[in-house]
């Protein structure tokens, strides 16, 4: 029944992602005259336009997971991210990538227990575009949904018979973003640019042992017991937002800004968090 269930929930995704891009590529044109009007066009001609930065930062992670320890783990985070965004002038739909690599080395209260993380996420995201008639055409505004991929570890340096747990899910939810361009020197395409972004888990899949489960009978021995669970908001409540500004210094645009990403599980008698926030820095091409 779990495989059966699992096969579902796998192909939703896949039909999820498929949709999307149909319906992004069957999207009708916009009028000539807006898009004429719109940034990156020229009289009657449209193209695409994609915005990427390469980022790099350092934060503080709260990790916590009771498979290897019912001790709460605080300390430092080293991130690293790519992120895309592509706009075609002749289409209401934008398409967005993501990938973040993230290793973490925290200890417990007490000093004498150390636990090591490391993270990639990969996230693909198609959202409507609004531009807001308020506020002079500064504010544009999108919502739609994005699927999140994300494999990784946590070990505990001190652990005994089980000492790491490995972490693989997909998940699916609504994603939303805001750009308000602050300055924009006349003539010029360079300004200052302030960006929101906030995407929930809503549904999916993850691998999780149960409480008190070796890898070695999972793996091994063959012993599934329901390891690759069906998961809800209800159980995997979190929420990933994004909070930049780009500016020009130079001749390099320039992005910072705060990632703060709060992901948790409670699934097979184990519970899991893992709270991150970091400032990060990068360079941001026009293309």
């Amino acid at each position: 029944m779990y495989h059966s269930t699992i096969r579902q929930m796998l192909t939703l995704c896949a039909m999820f992602l498929t949709c999307c891009v149909a319906v992004a590529a069957a999207q009708e044109p916009m009028p000539s005259a807006v898009c004429a009007a719109d940034s990156g066009s020229v009289a009657g001609f449209c193209r695409s336009h994609v915005v990427c930065a390469r980022m790099a930062g350092v934060g503080a992670t709260a990790l916590l997971d009771t498979y290897l320890s019912q001790e709460h783990y605080n300390g430092l985070s080293l991130h690293v991210a790519s992120h895309s965004r592509r706009i075609r002038t002749d289409r209401l739909w934008a398409r967005q990538t993501e990938h973040e690599g993230r290793i973490v080395s925290a200890d417990n209260r007490s000093g004498d227990g150390g636990t090591i993380a490391a993270f990639y996420n990969f996230r693909y995201a198609l959202m409507r575009r609004w531009h807001a008639p308020l506020l002079n055409g500064r504010l544009s505004l999108m919502a739609g949904a994005a699927a999140d991929a994300r494999l990784g570890f946590v070990y505990n340096v001190r652990g005994s018979n089980n000492p790491a747990q490995a972490k693989a899910s997909l998940q699916i939810g609504p994603s939303v973003a805001a750009d308000y361009t602050l300055l924009r020197p006349r003539g010029s395409r360079a300004g200052v640019v302030m960006r929101y972004e906030a995407w929930v888990p809503l549904a999916g899949v993850m691998f999780s042992p149960r409480y008190g489960q070796s890898y070695y009978e999972i793996f091994n021995r063959g012993d599934y017991d329901r390891n690759i669970v069906p998961v809800t908001i209800a159980a995997v409540p979190g929420i990933r937002q994004w909070l930049t500004v780009d500016f020009r210094c130079l001749v390099t645009v320039w992005r910072v800004g705060w990632l703060g990403d709060i992901s948790q599980s409670r699934v097979n008698g184990l519970k899991y968090h893992c709270y991150s926030h970091a400032l990060m820095l990068g360079v941001v091409r026009e293309l």
